[in-house]
């Protein structure tokens, strides 16, 4: 799986904080997280590193699909994820198939 990856220094709530300001200064806005590495854990009694995937949405794009055709909801799985990766590179293609 391809993916557009970037590295930082930032802690998970700060890249998580980013995210968010950058999202928002294109009209989304988080309507969904899941902290898998929390639900992993609760439901399995796994231990992983932390991940969190953010689901972002654009309220007037989402209203304007929506009222052409309400079916387009099975498409909206936009996601943003924010995993801490052990290392600071990773061999990965840098381009993002949805």
């Amino acid at each position: 799986m391809h993916a557009i990856e970037t590295t930082t220094k930032l802690s998970m709530a700060a890249a998580g904080a980013a995210v968010r300001e950058t999202l928002a200064t294109q009209g989304f806005w988080v309507l969904t997280e899941i902290d898998v590495a929390a639900t992993l854990k609760a439901e399995l009694g796994v231990e992983r590193s932390p991940l969190k995937i953010l689901g972002p949405c654009n309220p007037m794009f989402a209203h304007r699909a929506l009222e052409l055709d309400e079916f387009v909801s099975l498409l909206c799985r936009a996601t943003s994820c924010l995993p801490l990766l052990a290392t600071a590179s990773r061999s990965a293609p840098s381009t993002r198939g949805s």
